[in-house]
């Protein structure tokens, strides 16, 4: 049997880590995760680079900003960047995707370097009967999202994976329209009400009109919009703990190196806002994060270091004995140790971000026509500590937030702290004027027919 650990790296698309209870949040709607938590590293301030799935993802598998590789509308950058999947075949592991998100295809290439990566995104064509049994299933809240289905597939491919294997695994259940109804309701609104209200969620979803319900809904339409993200947290983490048992009673989780995070949040209402994309601010960014690797890494862990998702290919690049490129330790950030946990208590290092307006806004825009896009429409780039985030837009006022004092970032402190905004904004143009790798113009075009297929597979459209 190889020494090498098998490893096994979780998505939980769209999951935003105050929504975990072991990251805090007041309703119980994370107990597997909480379990393998309580055996684990828990990284408290953990944040993606960018606030949607490509560009996170892109930088996941690279170690790399979405300034570098450029795949916020492109995609992956080519050769000789390598990815976390490609390393880690040339060391000799098998690798294995199992995705429910449509973006890890051809159109972007984040497939690049899985040897076994089925379109598990792909619904067959059902006869009327099976389809009319589905439709009904959504309708009363009931519909199998895919963790069920993806479960059952990841459990089956490491049953038969040559070891060493590296399984990424995404899971989708959280990505709106939402899809599942109890245990969690909001106060004072019955099951009656909140089956209406998704019934409409999912309606204003498919026609585009999601974000006139920021303009015409009340807050009790938000409670409900609330709950039931808790609901698909919830489900999805049913089906997490199937899987966590199953490693256990397989006798496999002792020799694997296990990491569960996510590529971004989820907006609900905070900040005038729905979705991912247009801001940088912690509903997006700050993603859960628990490593659980027995012998090698302690248990029961807490860091409250700011780390990224772009430290995950280096620390494990590292732990192996395996090459990367020069370009990932340049710049004013050093990639950090995710295990090294005396270093991180130690570390200062800030963490950064980055977002373009994407094509998504105009087609929004031309749907939702009682929301307000144009203020949206700026590029932007953070800087974020332990204590503070600043952030600045390619047009209109930057913005300061004391995380400690105001974690729900609702008071710009920009103009009362200009000392602490003065330092943050100087450290954040070192960053961005670092001389470093860009391969922005080596990468290609996505295929626009793809992606907005993408796109309407995913419910934006």
């Amino acid at each position: 049997m190889s020494d090498l650990p098998n490893i096994i790296l979780i998505v939980l698309d769209t999951v935003r880590a105050d929504r975990l209870s072991c990251y805090g949040h007041h309703l119980p709607t994370t107990p597997n995760l909480d379990r393998l938590a309580r055996e684990s590293v828990l990284y408290r301030q953990a944040t993606a680079p960018a606030c949607w799935t490509l560009p996170s993802h892109a930088s996941l598998f690279t170690g790399l900003y979405p300034s570098e590789h450029g795949a916020e509308t492109t995609t992956m950058p080519p050769p000789p960047v390598p990815t976390l999947a490609e390393l880690l075949r040339d060391a000799g592991y098998a690798t294995i995707a199992l995705c429910r998100n449509p973006w890890m295809g051809r159109a972007t290439e984040l497939q690049r370097g899985f040897e076994d990566c089925p379109e598990v995104w792909v619904r067959p064509k059902l006869p009327l009967p099976a389809r009319l049994l589905t439709r009904a299933r959504n309708v009363l809240g009931l519909a199998e999202t895919g963790a069920r289905e993806t479960t059952e597939l990841v459990m089956d491919r490491i049953r038969r994976a040559h070891e060493p294997y590296f399984l990424f695994v995404n899971y989708m259940d959280v990505h709106p329209p939402s899809r599942h109804t109890s245990p969690f309701l909001p106060p004072r609104i019955g099951r009656m009400e909140a089956f209406v209200g998704r019934l409409r969620h999912i309606s204003q979803t498919k026609r585009g009109k999601q974000w006139d319900a920021l303009v015409s809904g009340s807050p009790r339409s938000l409670d409900l919009l609330n709950r039931m993200y808790d609901n698909d947290l919830h489900y999805l983490d049913a089906n997490l703990g199937r899987l966590f048992d199953f490693l256990g009673e397989a006798g496999r989780a002792e020799r694997t190196l296990l990491i569960v995070t996510s590529d971004h949040g989820e907006n609900l209402g905070e900040h005038n806002l729905l979705w991912h994309f247009f801001s940088l601010h912690d509903t997006l960014l700050r993603v859960p994060l628990i490593a659980r690797w027995p012998g090698a890494i302690p248990g029961a862990a807490l860091v409250d270091a700011q780390v990224q998702l772009t430290d995950i290919l280096p620390t494990l690049a590292a732990r192996l004995g395996i090459e990367t490129l020069p370009a990932l330790s340049s710049g004013p950030r050093p990639h950090l140790d995710l295990f090294d946990l005396d270093a991180l208590s130690r570390s200062e290092s800030p963490a950064y971000a980055e977002h373009q307006v994407p094509p998504i806004l105009d087609k929004w825009a031309a749907r939702s026509t009682k929301y307000d896009f144009e203020p949206l429409r700026r590029d932007l780039r953070a800087v974020r500590t332990v204590s503070h985030k600043y952030i600045e837009a390619s047009r209109g006022e930057p913005s300061l937030f004391d995380l400690t004092e105001d974690p729900g970032e609702t008071t710009n402190l920009i103009h009362s702290r200009a000392e602490v905004a003065g330092s943050l904004a100087a450290e954040l143009h070192a960053w961005a004027s670092a001389p470093r790798a860009r391969h922005r113009q080596a990468a290609e075009s996505a295929d626009e027919d793809l992606v907005s297929q993408r796109l309407q597979e995913l419910g934006y459209l």
